[in-house]
């Protein structure tokens, strides 16, 4: 017998916690993204564009702001990775 039980989410995120999501979550965008002009689903300029906004919005925003580094440095190895989307 299969039971669902409560979880709860931790409260408090480590610094350094924080920082993987965010740079994992710029990664995973990123991918996405290469992948989909991969696929002819969607152009090249449209990825380019959704993912300096995200980015950048991302970086500006208050509560990331301690973490900037860690998303240029996924930045710059989504671009590394996904050339021919990203470069």
């Amino acid at each position: 017998m299969v039971s669902a039980l409560p979880v709860k989410a931790q409260d408090d995120p480590t610094p350094r916690e924080k920082g993987y999501y965010i740079y994992g979550n710029v990664l995973g965008t990123g991918s996405t993204l290469c992948e989909a002009v991969a696929n002819n689903q969607m152009t090249r300029d449209f990825a380019r564009r959704y993912f300096s906004s995200v980015t950048a919005e991302l970086a500006k925003a208050p509560e990331t702001q301690d973490f900037v580094s860690a998303i240029q440095q996924a930045s710059s190895e989504i671009a590394n990775s996904c050339e021919d989307v990203f470069k």
